[in-house]
């Protein structure tokens, strides 16, 4: 029996210059990515996993330093007992300068050749494991791959490449269907940070840590276990979860109703949290202060405001008699303003012609 755990995209050391987030936020995120990477390590050792399948992108070589792979490899031999087999990818590509040219690796650190498909055997555990690593930032050819390329004399074959599959992905395309034809135990793939299930052997993890809001959902680790069969279950194991939410009010709610609506989210303290408010708002209500004191209640919290503001339709017809918005009301009414898409309308059209 074996036990491993798969996980990609780490990307320590990414700047995160580019999100909605500011740098403390960011500076946040590159800290705990690394310390969820140490986490996961530390459970290998207390679930006595034999191996950690890496895909790639574990970080970012335009920002790692030698400091930063001498701190990997000591996170690394937390567990030496554990085989740790990487297939760099297109953000930590192997060239003669990267880090992990540059860093002598412990003997349980595994990184496959970057010119063709490597195989690393495993008597002891009779496995074998092949991967490939890239060698430079692009790699737009498809990756051919045939059967007789995965001979070995034992009994367990694992595959680890980091590919956007799809042929016009640009990322080493392979043949999905060619894929799932060979006798693979499993398969690890890296690249894409959603976790996808392409087959029952098949596998993307998704990233370990997520760093925007187009990373939504559970992060974490795959755990299998190789058998006389394949054995697989999620980890959730990330610090926090990006998330997007629609939440919906009428021109009825009050302040605290609002209010209110934002503290039934559960996650507050911990996560990302993109709220996108819709509907209409009572015009009395003080948005700038409610959405300060919503946001003191989560750890991180953009607002959307969508809503439209709720007017006092005989205020306006009294102060606009005899002209374009007094007509307009009273046209919208005889619709009958119950329908909430008449009711989207007027609120719409009215927007339009008073700021005209």
């Amino acid at each position: 029996m074996i036990k491993f755990i798969h996980f990609s995209d780490t990307h320590l050391g990414l700047k995160m210059t580019n999100r909605s987030f500011g740098v403390d936020y960011a500076q946040e995120r590159r800290r705990q990515i690394w310390n969820t990477l140490k986490a996961a390590i530390e459970y290998t050792v207390e679930n006595n996993i034999d191996f950690i399948f890496i895909p790639g992108d574990v970080y970012e070589d335009e920002y790692f330093t030698i400091g930063d792979g001498e701190r990997l490899r000591d996170i690394f031999c937390i567990n030496k007992d554990v085989n740790i087999l990487i297939a760099a990818g297109n953000h930590d590509y192997i060239s003669k300068n990267s880090i992990y040219s540059q860093i002598k690796w412990p003997n349980n650190v595994y990184i496959f050749d970057d010119k063709k498909l490597d195989k690393i055997d495993f008597p002891d555990k009779n496995i074998s494991i092949f991967g490939m690593s890239w060698d430079k930032i692009e790699k737009k050819e498809e990756l051919i791959l045939r059967e007789e390329y995965f001979k070995t004399d034992l009994k367990y074959k694992v595959l680890l490449l980091h590919s956007g599959l799809d042929h016009d992905s640009g990322y080493l395309p392979i043949n999905l269907e060619s894929l799932k034809s060979f006798d693979l135990d499993y398969v690890a793939l890296g690249h894409i940070h959603k976790r996808q299930k392409l087959a029952d052997n098949i596998y993307y993890s998704g990233c370990l840590e997520p760093t925007h809001f187009k990373e939504t959902g559970r992060k974490g680790f795959i755990e299998g276990v190789l058998d006389d069969d394949l054995y697989i279950k999620f980890i959730p194991f990330a610090r926090r979860e990006f998330s997007i939410l629609d939440i919906t009010i009428n021109e009825d709610l009050t302040y605290n109703d609002i209010y209110n609506l934002f503290s039934e989210i559960s996650g507050r303290d911990n996560n990302f949290y993109r709220i996108n408010l819709k509907g209409f708002i009572n015009n009395n209500v003080d948005k700038e202060m409610l959405f300060k004191d919503i946001k003191e209640n989560f750890f991180y919290l953009e607002i959307i405001d969508q809503t439209v503001m709720d007017y006092d339709l005989e205020k306006l017809k009294k102060d606009y008699k005899g002209r374009l918005v007094e007509q307009f009301i009273e046209q919208m009414q005889e619709k009958s303003l119950t329908n909430p898409i008449v009711k989207d309308a007027l609120y719409i059209g009215l927007e339009a012609l008073l700021k005209e």
